[in-house]
Parts: C-alpha cells; sequence; structure tokens
C-alpha cells in the first residue's frame, strides 16, 4: 500500500478513533458522528477533570472522573449517529 493516499476525512475519522481507543480509553464507535461526539466529550472531560483538580483539589477531581467515566461509558447519545440497518424485500417467485 505504499503510495496510496487516504481521503482526509477518513485519515481523519481513523486518527480521532485510534486517540480515542488509545489515549482516552474509550471504545471504538460505529459511525463517524459517533466518532466525533465521542472524541470531543471525552477531551471536554479531561479538560474538566484538569481545571478541577488544579483549582479545587486532586480528590474532587477523581470523584468527577469517575461520575464522567460512568456518564463516558453509558450510551448518552442514544440513537444519535447509528445508522439505520438495509431493509431486506424478500421477492417471491410466482
Amino acid at each position: 500500500m505504499i503510495g496510496m493516499i487516504g481521503s482526509p476525512m477518513v485519515t481523519l475519522m481513523w486518527a480521532m478513533e485510534q486517540a480515542d481507543f488509545h489515549i482516552l480509553g474509550s471504545t471504538p464507535r460505529s459511525s463517524d458522528i459517533r466518532i466525533v461526539l465521542s472524541f470531543f466529550i471525552n477531551v471536554a472531560f479531561v479538560i474538566a477533570m484538569y481545571i478541577l483538580a488544579l483549582n479545587k483539589s486532586y480528590e474532587e477531581g477523581l470523584i468527577m472522573a469517575n461520575i464522567l467515566a460512568f456518564f463516558s461509558s453509558h450510551n448518552v447519545w442514544f440513537d444519535l449517529g447509528i445508522k439505520l440497518p438495509f431493509k431486506v424485500v424478500n421477492e417471491k417467485f410466482i
């Protein structure tokens, strides 16, 4: 595959998913919108915990980390960004 350049959008989605998976500890997502949402919400959570740990105390930062990890690990977007399944129509031969 040397010499083949991928689409910049696909490369960006891949890089965001890899950073979300390896650095932020998330799980792989099913669509581009869910990758973007998961990445940005996890980055916001890390920034919020860092600011809280600097301004308040390290213990409060750890407590907030546990609360935010609970929300991050659940499906907070419900059906947002999930593609609809392909509807199979069976044709009957007469």
